[in-house]
């Protein structure tokens, strides 16, 4: 459930020496920065956190799985917004100076896969509730007998305090345990929801699946996530082809301006944990003619 999420952070101060340009990504070296710019993006949005709860996995590793895999299918596109300074690249050796990444898009093109990546949320679920059985196994192997002093009630006395804190903390780790599986539970459901929006909206038809749009807070309100965008949006309409995106409350306005609009809503909210999240909006835009 790895919606595009620009945040309303404030932008940054101008600056007079820099160029934004577009590039492919087309080495996994770009990946971790890729990943930082997700992470600072959602600074401020609940869905972070309700990612770390929910689904088992936080949105950098995410980030990192779902761009590293895209590298390596032909589907899937990322592409990354830089920053060149002039001052810097007018410097003695002529050389230029390195290149910033301030933010990226990362979709797919085609058609919906019933396989493979889509599921990968729910394969990770599997895997994080196993290794939680497994790990709780392996702490009660570890469980040694109470020496009991026959020549001693003190110690006697000690053994049986220590059995009961051992029987406390196993049964808080229990309890801990229990929690966790709820909560991953509810959060594949929610997965499963928001994908069954996805797929009732495109099923047969090629397509543009926005996975992630993302620019650095202080590169925000510049026009990179348009120009990032607009990458997209024009392929879409060259091809005459819908696009289709999650979007956060703080993007939601810009993937109007470009012709988004809102087909399906998914109440984010986790009100047994009286957590608070704003709901993940399902936007789709219809390819317009091109001029």
């Amino acid at each position: 459930m790895s919606a595009p999420q620009p945040t309303s952070h404030q932008p940054g101060p101008p600056r007079t020496a820099e160029t934004i340009t577009l590039k492919p990504v087309t080495s996994n070296s770009d990946v971790p920065a890729l990943a930082d710019i997700n992470e600072r993006a959602l600074d401020g949005d609940p869905l972070k956190r309700w990612m770390a709860l929910y689904i088992g996995r936080t949105e950098w590793e995410s980030t990192v799985e779902a761009v590293s895999g895209a590298l390596s299918d032909p589907s899937y596109h990322v592409v990354k917004a830089v920053v060149s300074d002039s001052e810097t690249d007018s410097g003695a050796d002529g050389g230029g100076g390195k290149e910033r990444i301030v933010g990226f898009i990362h979709w797919m093109c085609g058609y919906i896969h019933l396989e493979g990546g889509y599921h990968s949320a729910q394969c990770n679920l599997k895997k994080d509730i196993e290794r939680l059985e497994s790990g709780s196994n392996g702490e009660r192997e570890g469980e040694r007998e109470d020496v009991k002093d026959p020549s001693s009630g003190f110690v006697e006395d000690l053994a049986r305090e220590s059995s009961r804190l051992r029987h406390d903390t196993e049964s808080k780790e229990d309890n801990d345990e229990e929690v966790r599986a709820r909560r991953l539970e509810r959060g594949e459901a929610k997965y499963v929801e928001t994908r069954n929006h996805y797929i009732g909206a495109v099923r047969g038809k090629k397509h543009m699946f926005v996975r992630r749009l993302m620019v650095l807070p202080e590169f925000q309100g510049r026009g990179v996530g348009r120009q990032l965008m607009k990458v997209v949006t024009g392929e879409a309409d060259r091809q005459k082809i819908v696009c289709w995106l999650f979007s956060r409350p703080a993007g939601e306005r810009i993937y109007e301006s470009l012709g988004f609009r809102v087909i399906s809503v998914t109440d984010m909210d986790e009100p047994e944990d009286g957590f608070v999240c704003p709901a993940s909006k399902g936007m789709m835009r219809l390819p317009q003619p091109v001029m």
